[in-house]
C-alpha cells in the first residue's frame, strides 16, 4: 500500500502535475476559445489553484486522478 507521500512524491518528480495543469487549461480553452493574454494567465492561475486544492486534499493517487477527471 502506498503512503500518502509516496504518490505526491513521485507525481512532483516526474512533472506529471505540470501536464495535468496543462491539460486543464486546454479544457478551459475549448470554452474560452478566444482569450487576451491577461485572460490567459487568468485562467492558468485558476487551473494551477484547482490542481493545488484537489492534489493536497486527495487521500491517494487514484482519487486524486478521479477528482481531475471529474472536471
Amino acid at each position: 500500500m502506498e503512503s500518502n507521500n509516496d504518490w505526491r512524491s513521485e507525481l512532483e518528480r516526474g512533472g506529471a502535475r505540470q501536464g495535468l495543469v496543462n491539460n486543464l487549461v486546454d479544457t478551459m480553452k475549448l470554452q474560452y476559445p478566444v482569450l487576451s493574454s491577461e485572460r490567459l494567465l487568468q485562467l492558468q492561475t485558476s487551473a494551477v489553484t484547482f490542481e493545488q486544492n484537489v492534489f493536497f486534499g486527495a487521500t491517494s493517487q487514484v482519487l486524486f486522478i478521479v477528482l481531475l477527471e471529474e472536471y
